[in-house]
């Protein structure tokens, strides 16, 4: 058999990629919903908006004491402020609170363990920092007996607080429509209140490998192929690779150098994909058919392009059952 006659000239790059694009369907695919613990790498399908206020409550910044800040307005090293410890916020009292505790309510601003210093039976005794020198026992010990801290500086409203929607607040839109997940966007999302997030479906792309001298890798009697023969690993690069972009990919068991089956090949994976990648088969060899099998089902948009490697590259759409996909017969 002969193949399909020269590829014709060698269009610009430029020029085939808007050939290409003008002639496929643009138009963005289907939403579904999925976990958003599942959703890094997805494009969202419309507007996401948090149903929760990041952080939702006023929260310590800060190991320390929450206090009320006009408590301290005075305070300075000759004249410093004395803070009863109380497990009730109030008047010249201080609350021990750790790092993401809620503020107890009156409260409006944390002193940090470094700034403060025990008092007990009347005298100021250690920081209460707990890298200030005391082991962990002297210094719990210390907190235990000690029935107040000493200030030697004032503090402002909503010292070391983190604000109740300091980093979202619920309601606000969180990202656009068609804006690509990150890690990072999933964490915001969970730490929203979103559990479900409505994303585009994947693209499913369909590679048909080609040639009587390829062998699937997959077989294991063709680990070790004869003289002659080919591993087949185009399809493996281009799966991994697709798929690191968001695709679907499904992988065709390798098909011969025959127009026939490469039309029936297509026709199957036109009517499950997006889009059909065949491997090989595209330049001007006595086995090379993909440019006339794509023609067959629809239309060759370009046949070579100015680019190495991959000069013989075919780029088209093509019809089966009514169904429409890109096809493209890349360089083997």
């Amino acid at each position: 058999m002969t193949g399909s006659g020269v590829y014709v000239g060698a269009t610009p790059l430029d020029e085939a990629c808007s050939r290409f694009l003008t002639a496929v369907d643009l138009r963005p695919l289907e939403a579904e919903e999925v976990l958003v613990e599942e959703a890094a790498g997805r494009v969202t399908a419309g507007v996401v908006t948090a149903r929760l206020s990041s952080p939702h409550y006023h929260a310590a910044a800060m190991d320390g004491y929450a206090l009320r800040a006009e408590a301290t307005y005075g305070a300075s090293e000759r004249s410093p402020v004395r803070l009863e410890l109380a497990d009730v916020p109030g008047g010249l009292r201080a609350v021990r609170v750790d790092t993401g505790d809620p503020l107890p309510e009156g409260c409006d601003a944390v002193v940090p363990l470094e700034d403060a210093l025990l008092v007990e039976d009347g005298l100021a005794g250690a920081r209460a920092d707990p890298g200030a020198g005391l082991a962990d026992g002297r210094r719990a010990g210390a907190e235990a007996e000690a029935q107040a801290v000493e200030l030697r500086a004032a503090v402002y409203p909503w010292h070391h607080v983190r604000l109740q929607g300091e980093d979202v607040v619920a309601g606000q839109v969180l990202f656009g429509e068609n804006h690509l997940l990150t890690p990072a966007d999933v964490g915001v999302l969970l730490a929203a209140g979103v559990r479900r997030v409505a994303v585009r479906r994947r693209p499913v792309v369909t590679f048909i490998p080609t040639g009587d001298e390829v062998v699937s890798p997959l077989r294991r009697e063709e680990l070790l192929p004869r003289p002659g023969q080919i591993v087949e690993t185009n399809g493996t690069v281009a799966r991994l690779t697709l798929e690191s972009w968001g695709a679907e990919v499904r992988l065709a068991a390798p098909v011969p150098d025959d127009p026939d089956l490469l039309a029936r090949a297509l026709d199957e994976a036109l009517r499950a994909s997006d889009m059909v990648l065949i491997g090989a088969g595209s330049s001007a060899g006595r086995g090379d058919f993909t440019a006339r099998v794509i023609a067959g089902r629809g239309r060759v948009l370009v046949h070579g392009v100015a680019v190495r490697p991959g000069k013989p590259v075919v780029l088209g759409v093509a019809e089966a059952e009514g169904v429409t996909g890109a096809a493209a017969g890349v360089a083997g």
